[in-house]
């Protein structure tokens, strides 16, 4: 009680529920204040003893877990978000080499081509007799290396003989002495040819020591002979050939006056050809390719006994994209593979580049017109002039060849 009194008493202690006048309003709302932050120290203590009492049984707080997978999903999220950035940044690395190879490309190709697609192309012609008969000798072999003029196989000449005199007895008849003439003719003829042989051969012999001579192999003193009897042989077909050009001139002149001498000479000289034609010759130097033909055989006009390659018509055939040829010239130099000849590289240079020209509007034969932007290219052909060093042996007509070309505008 007295602490009752006490308190009453007192004038300072106040209660502060009450509507005293003598509380100022501004302590009123600091009381207030003060209240509110007593209920959140509260609330806090609360939660704390809360989350206290709500442990796992493992000891572990599953606010904490919580927190824990929260911070794990942002650290994924994180590393999710660089391996995009690096995904992109590699993406656009590669993109911009890719683009710089196909540049590259484009430009080494329009620089210095290179195909793939050549092939060895020669002249090869067929070898047919120009009148009919039975073989009797065959005097070459498969893929042998010939001269123009060598006589490849011959076929009975009986019948053909037999023309020529029958041709010979009606010039006779027709005119007094043209059978004589006729014969003189012929003799003459047959001087020529065989002057034609010694010149031939002593030709042969001459540039055989003419090259030793210079390689130092002998003196130029043991070449005096040989060349005697090149000059010799030379005189001997000169004169032979004068003798047959009057021969003929004389034959011609006694005959002309008389038609039915004019018809006999005709079939004189006809005979006379047929009788030539049982010798069949190569056409030019080279080599005789595919020989089907055997003693016994007989043979028609026109057959193909045989095919002709000559050896100074060989070159190189080569495909390039169009857009590749800007740059190739003739005259630029190349170098060239064989399959035939692996390991080894061989020159020649641009020959010419032939646009494909066709009668007409028709596209050429290696070009399929396409209107699509994703079009197949087309190919045009590049003709290669072969060195004169690469051997004759390696080039196979037909043969692959791997091609590149050194254009002009590769060293400016």
């Amino acid at each position: 009680m007295n602490n009752d009194n006490n308190k009453a008493a007192d004038p300072k202690v106040t209660n502060p529920d009450t509507n005293s006048p003598d509380i100022k309003s501004s302590d009123t709302a600091d009381l207030k204040e003060s209240k509110k932050d007593n209920a959140k120290v509260a609330d806090i203590h609360l939660h704390a003893v809360d989350t206290s009492t709500n442990l796992s049984s493992d000891g572990t707080n599953p606010n904490e877990s919580t927190l824990n997978q929260a911070s794990t999903s942002s650290n994924q999220g994180g590393s999710e978000t660089r391996s995009s950035l690096n995904y992109k940044r590699w993406a656009t690395s590669a993109a911009i080499v890719a683009l710089g190879a196909v540049c590259l490309n484009v430009v080494g190709q329009r620089t210095v081509p290179i195909s793939e697609l050549g092939q060895v192309k020669g002249e090869v012609v067929a070898i047919s007799p120009q009148v009919a008969g039975e073989v009797t000798e065959v005097l070459v072999s498969p893929n042998q290396k010939v001269s123009q003029g060598d006589v490849l196989a011959r076929l009975n000449s009986t019948d053909f003989e037999l023309a020529l005199r029958q041709a010979e007895e009606q010039v006779t008849v027709a005119g007094k002495n043209i059978g004589e003439l006729s014969k003189a003719l012929r003799v003459a003829q047959n001087d020529v040819k065989q002057a034609q042989v010694v010149f031939e051969q002593a030709r042969a012999e001459l540039n055989t020591t003419l090259d030793k001579v210079a390689n130092g192999e002998i003196p130029e003193a043991q070449s005096a002979d040989i060349k005697q009897e090149f000059s010799v042989a030379e005189s001997n077909l000169a004169a032979a050939t004068e003798r047959f050009l009057a021969a003929k001139q004389k034959f011609t002149d006694e005959g002309g006056s008389n038609n039915n001498v004019k018809s006999a000479m005709i079939n004189l000289e006809q005979a006379q050809l047929n009788l030539e034609r049982t010798q069949i010759t190569a056409p030019a130097d080279g080599y005789v390719t595919q020989l089907n033909i055997q003693n016994g055989a007989y043979v028609a006009t026109g057959d193909k006994i045989s095919h002709f390659l000559a050896s100074d018509a060989v070159w190189v055939e080569v495909s390039f994209k169009e857009n590749h040829l800007g740059n190739i010239n003739s005259g630029d130099k190349v170098q060239f593979a064989l399959d035939f000849a692996p390991g080894e590289v061989f020159d020649g240079e641009v020959a010419y580049v032939d646009y494909g020209v066709h009668v007409g509007v028709e596209a050429p034969n290696n070009t399929k017109l396409e209107s699509s932007w994703l079009a197949e290219p087309q190919y045009f052909p590049v003709m290669v002039k072969v060195a004169p060093n690469v051997a004759e042996d390696v080039l196979k007509v037909g043969g692959q060849v791997d091609v590149i070309v050194y254009t002009q505008s590769q060293g400016s």
